[in-house]
């Protein structure tokens, strides 16, 4: 196992992870594409990237800027399957369930060049209600309900979680497409 500057939490992202290739260094306060977007809170990180809430100046408005590592390709599938997202014309009930990019740039910092999607802030945790009654099924069926109409939605323009095989050009795991459960 590799030296580590410390071990890092549940929590938080390994420090480690902060090299050439890897992931870029952001803080609270800092500002990222021409001061448009300015970072508020982490709100977590994964395997490839770290996702942080941000508020968009030039639309008053608070948003998910998702900050990809620099060894991810610049255009990833990600962004294609968000892209075909974006432009579906389809009028679906399921849409209002699926996250939408709301744009997508690049940033250049010590560790090399960073892909970030910019997203709609995503809703609730799931976990149960404060005020709900225990073992009340009620949020779990709305949540179901809410999730198979995102998927129909995708299925619609087809994209589809597929394992191993593919619909067309586009496969991903859908519940990273579906986590705006109102």
């Amino acid at each position: 196992m590799p030296d580590r500057t410390y071990a890092p939490s549940s929590f938080t992202e390994d420090p480690d992870r902060y090299k050439p290739g890897g992931l870029h260094p952001l803080t609270i306060h800092d500002a990222v594409h021409h001061e448009r977007y300015r970072i508020v809170h982490k709100l977590g990180s994964g395997s490839f990237a770290t996702v942080w809430l941000a508020k968009d100046n030039q639309e008053n408005r608070y948003v998910s800027l998702k900050v990809l590592t620099s060894d991810t390709p610049l255009e990833t599938k990600e962004l294609d399957v968000l892209h075909k997202i974006a432009s579906a014309q389809v009028k679906h009930p399921g849409r209002q369930f699926v996250i939408q990019l709301l744009d997508d740039f690049i940033i250049e910092g010590p560790n090399g060049k960073h892909r970030c999607l910019v997203t709609e802030v995503a809703g609730q945790r799931l976990s149960r209600k404060s005020d709900a009654a225990m073992g009340s099924l009620k949020q779990a069926r709305a949540v179901g309900r809410q999730i198979a109409q995102a998927l129909g939605f995708l299925h619609t323009i087809e994209i589809a979680h597929g394992g191993e095989r593919h619909l067309q050009d586009f496969t991903f795991e859908a519940d990273h497409y579906c986590p705006r459960l109102l």
